[in-house]
């Protein structure tokens, strides 16, 4: 667990949200009140998990030509 400062105060949120929540603040979540933060999380993770696949497939896709 961590404890982050947001505009309306400290919230207490799992290890796993933290890199995303400092992705979405730049890094100043104290700029930004935990409900707004919090709104935007569920599509930071479904952009990351579409960047990871991305990727994923041009990767394997450039390394059949040996690039």
């Amino acid at each position: 667990m961590a404890e982050i400062q947001f505009a309306d105060g400290k919230q207490v949120v799992d290890d796993a949200y933290a890199p995303a929540i400092s992705e979405l603040t730049s890094g100043h979540p104290e700029r930004f009140p935990f409900r707004d933060v919090m709104d935007r999380i569920g599509s930071w993770f479904e952009k990351d998990f579409l960047r990871r696949e991305q990727r994923r497939i041009v990767g394997d896709h450039l390394s059949r030509f040996g690039l």
